[in-house]
């Protein structure tokens, strides 16, 4: 059996549509490529990033959710323990007074108010503490330099 698109109007088949238990014919109205790139849009827009997060949070909150962000942050932990090391001196030696809060100061590369450090030197025992003040999008523009 075949169905149009309402978004692209192509003729396609059923299973070319996902499921909707409202709809006559219990398929979407938009085949699966249009659907994913509409919700693919959405995702990119402020709100869409938002409800991404409510969503997440709400998921990571039923147990199957707990147990899957355990698992990861367990993997994740074993898979990278010097960078976990290296931030948990950070915050120790922000505790102890040791390094201000990174948002008493400003971003080392543009100025703006920084929110977080960089371990620009590496995650090495000898480095650990090499950190320098960034705001975000300077800290996302060094981690994409790296790689």
């Amino acid at each position: 059996m075949n169905k149009i698109c309402t978004k692209c109007g192509q003729t396609k088949l059923l299973t070319e549509f996902y499921r909707h238990r409202d709809t006559k014919d219990g398929r979407n109205s938009y085949c699966k490529i249009c659907q994913n790139f509409i919700v693919k849009t959405y995702m990119q827009t402020p709100v869409g990033r938002e409800a991404r997060k409510r969503s997440n949070k709400k998921y990571n909150q039923t147990p199957t959710g707990n147990a899957v962000h355990r698992k990861l942050s367990r993997a994740h932990r074993r898979k990278y323990p010097q960078r976990i090391r290296a931030r948990s001196a950070v915050g120790s030696a922000i505790r102890s007074g040791y390094i201000p809060l990174a948002h008493k100061l400003t971003c080392t590369d543009c100025g703006n108010p920084a929110q977080e450090y960089d371990h620009h030197l590496g995650y090495a025992e000898s480095h650990k503490l090499d950190v320098v003040a960034v705001c975000v999008p300077c800290h996302h523009k060094r981690r994409i330099r790296e790689y």
